[in-house]
């Protein structure tokens, strides 16, 4: 089993306990698998057994970021953080080599129904693009540019510059809810944002101009507060991506103050909002980050966040999916804790530095 090795102690004299304890989590067979067809699939989420559920290329994406964030911190081991990075790129590699688009989810047992695999969505493939982009240096030069995903993209852009949230492989798809990632929006900044990292790490000029073009429409409905059709969820995705495009496309950041505050309010309180599901840990992170950064930065508000967050980290270092009863939701989310890591890691600089921190140190929000 490919463990990565920390100077622990120096880990340690720098006050990073939340971080070591995630990283030991996510470090587990369970969710990035070592042997078999499997090997180097990323989980999207752990039973409470400890066995994987199901296989999520979205989450691949995510875990690479994170890799590569890693191995920007010195003390880190460079030599396994870039063998897990190739361990987990070359999976996504072979399943999208394919003439068949691999499964959204791929399940364990695979009988399992999901609506999601009737189609491929544009923001799972842009996840995994970007986190392609961010350890292709770790990878080495030489290693696979996600050309066989790229190909999907034409799939998504319209003639209207308007981006379609997924490719459906049948005419009639089943039992498909109505919510956000099945519609457009402004969350899509983020797919805008993670698409822009792909085209110029890899200098693909004609992607990075239609993106903009996209990013411009998104724009205007980020700036009409249009988040009709969102949960806390994606309305964090939307203001994620409009702190990443702050220098790209006219985007009013002072929309972002008022929901960070009003989504935190409903995270605090004892009920659960079902229409925003404000109950989640991966929101609770996700608003812990917005609020570490300028120009959203509200460090006591951020105090409050840090807390109800750690109330969803379990024993093992795995975070469960809500912070208000997990009863009925035992398992632990990959994505969530990834989140998580990064939150605590953001805070901590904040903590260290006594300010909000600067764009080029949150430019990569997983």
């Amino acid at each position: 089993m490919l463990v990565i090795e920390q100077d622990v102690a120096l880990q340690l004299a720098s006050g990073n306990f939340d971080c070591l304890f995630l990283d030991s989590w996510l470090e587990r067979e369970a969710v990035v698998a070592r042997a078999g067809l499997q090997k180097g699939a990323v989980a999207g989420a752990v039973s409470a057994d400890g066995k994987p559920l199901y296989w999520y290329s979205e989450i691949a994406g995510y875990y690479l970021s994170y890799l590569a964030s890693r191995a920007a911190n010195s003390l880190e081991n460079q030599v396994c953080l870039k063998q897990l990075s190739v361990l987990v790129a070359s999976y996504q590699e072979k399943i999208w080599s394919t003439s068949v688009a691999p499964l959204t989810r791929a399940y364990t047992p695979s009988h399992t129904f999901d609506w999601r695999n009737q189609g491929l969505f544009l923001f799972d493939i842009a996840m995994l693009l970007r986190g392609l982009a961010d350890t292709h240096e770790l990878r080495g030069s030489n290693s696979w540019d996600g050309h066989s995903v790229v190909a999907h993209l034409e799939h998504f852009f319209t003639d209207t510059h308007k981006l379609l949230p997924v490719h459906w492989h049948c005419s009639e798809p089943r039992d498909v809810p109505a919510r956000w990632s099945t519609q457009s929006g402004p969350y899509q900044l983020k797919i805008v944002a993670a698409l822009l990292i792909f085209a110029r790490r890899f200098e693909l000029t004609e992607l990075e101009e239609k993106v903009l073009k996209a990013g411009k429409l998104l724009s205007q409905e980020f700036n009409e507060n249009n988040f009709a059709a969102h949960n806390a969820h994606s309305i964090c995705y939307a203001l994620e991506g409009a702190l990443l495009l702050k220098n790209e496309l006219p985007l009013d950041l002072h929309i972002g103050k008022k929901w960070i505050e009003n989504l935190a309010e409903a995270a605090f309180s004892k009920s659960t909002n079902v229409q925003l599901e404000t109950n989640r840990s991966d929101v609770a992170a996700q608003l812990l980050r917005l609020c570490c950064c300028e120009p959203y930065a509200n460090l006591p508000l951020a105090e409050k966040l840090e807390l109800l967050l750690k109330s969803g980290i379990d024993s093992d270092g795995g975070v469960t999916v809500q912070t208000i009863s997990t009863a009925g939701n035992p398992h632990k989310n990959t994505w969530t804790t990834l989140f998580a890591r990064q939150a605590l890691d953001l805070y901590a600089q904040v903590l260290d530095s006594k300010s909000e921190l600067p764009f080029h140190h949150y430019r990569h929000l997983f």
